[in-house]
């Protein structure tokens, strides 16, 4: 949990460094594109040097389903979104709307238990806190 909070928190970091970068290179396309080689190349140095993997091969990976390999077009449009929405709306608004989208788009994963994940039905304090998620971006973007 320490972790994933921690990337939390680094997410907005990113989003105005991001924001930053697209005013520089001109286009928030060309400065999330930037941030994405950046941070496949990190990856690709850690995992070959801490965690001693190789990279899968070619074969592994042509072979793979495409909605499994769709996961990068979903990053793609984070890391867009961020960088286009973070100078227009500040940090606050466009994370309280990110976490709202990903708050309810979660609910409905576990609900049906979509791609593998353990069906968790919807319970009442999971929709009051949905509904506490929702009514804070309505409450900071109307202040």
């Amino acid at each position: 949990m320490v972790f994933i909070l921690a990337a939390g928190c680094a997410q907005p970091l990113q989003a105005v460094l991001n924001s930053q970068l697209a005013r520089l290179a001109g286009a928030s396309v060309w400065a999330a594109c930037i941030s994405a080689a950046v941070s496949s190349a990190t990856l690709a140095i850690v995992a070959m040097t801490v965690f001693h993997i190789m990279p899968p091969s070619p074969r592994q990976v042509m072979g793979a389903p495409f909605l499994v390999i769709a996961g990068g077009l979903i990053g793609a449009l984070v890391l867009g979104a961020m960088t286009t929405v973070t100078p227009r709306l500040g940090a606050v608004v466009t994370f309280l709307c990110f976490i709202a989208g990903i708050t309810v788009c979660s609910v409905l994963l576990d609900q049906f238990g979509v791609l593998g994940l353990p069906q968790q039905s919807l319970s009442l304090p999971r929709a009051v806190g949905i509904v506490f998620v929702v009514m804070g971006v309505a409450i900071v973007r109307l202040s």
